[in-house]
């Protein structure tokens, strides 16, 4: 007989070590395989039963009962950034509004376009992105979380105070939820190893997001919060006190 065991797929930038770990102290005796996998791969290994579960980055707009053939819990919010290189005339900013993000439009890089031009079967890796801005290419929109997981020295995330956030969620698929799925439902949620487990069929209803920002106060894209005057912040989150004078444009930049 095969021992009971959980396997969780999670996209890149989303961090599952918590959950592991309560999951770990209350079930020692049913491991949980994570392992992190590309966006477009997780509703595949949820389909074939490769993965159980997964965390998965939504739109923050997308009404969780409105996924096909997934129970849908939404955990928090992720703010997007604007990543830069180095020496980019904005780069020393610590966030962008929407108006002063317009200025940038022209410079965006087409993912999908990128992805054709080096033969790769989809859109190009947010990795691979990354590297494409660091050779002054052009520049990048991201979730903050995968900015500063594949930060590097080269290049800097600014954060966008107007831009639509992303949510990270936990999702199975709706014809195999079993308890140690709603166990694992519980965790996320915050209930405690004694309360009694829900029904997946609630599952679909949202609790209160948090989000995820450069600065200590938090705060998720476009949520109208006062802008703090910051200097510029690396991929991974750094800021100093003073917002820099707005630089001159460059014509044909």
């Amino acid at each position: 007989m095969t021992s009971p065991r959980l396997t969780l797929a999670y996209v890149p930038g989303a961090t599952p070590a918590k959950w592991l770990r309560v999951w770990a102290e209350r079930h020692p005796e049913i491991p949980m395989d994570a392992e992190r996998v590309p966006l477009e791969e997780v509703r595949a290994r949820l389909d074939d039963g490769r993965a159980d579960a997964a965390l998965l980055r939504l739109p923050s707009e997308v009404d969780p009962t409105s996924v096909e053939e997934l129970h849908v819990i939404r955990l928090y919010e992720e703010t997007q950034v604007a990543v830069l290189p180095r020496d980019h005339a904005f780069a020393d900013f610590g966030e962008l509004s929407g108006e002063e993000f317009a200025e940038l439009s022209g410079e965006v890089l087409d993912p999908v376009a990128l992805g054709e031009k080096y033969g790769e079967s989809g859109p190009l890796g947010d990795e691979q992105l990354i590297e494409v801005v660091a050779s002054g290419a052009g520049i990048a929109v991201m979730p903050q979380p995968v900015a500063r997981l594949y930060s590097r020295r080269d290049v800097r995330a600014v954060v966008l105070t107007d831009a639509r956030a992303t949510a990270i969620a936990l999702v199975w698929r709706r014809d195999s939820s079993s308890p140690l799925i709603e166990d694992l439902a519980g965790i996320v949620r915050g209930r405690g190893a004694k309360s009694s487990r829900g029904s997946a069929d609630g599952a679909s209803g949202p609790p209160a997001a948090k989000s995820t920002s450069a600065s200590a106060g938090g705060r998720s894209g476009g949520s109208g919060a006062r802008r703090q005057q910051t200097r510029g912040t690396s991929a991974q989150g750094s800021t100093a006190s003073r917002r820099p004078p707005r630089p001159k444009r460059k014509r044909g930049r």
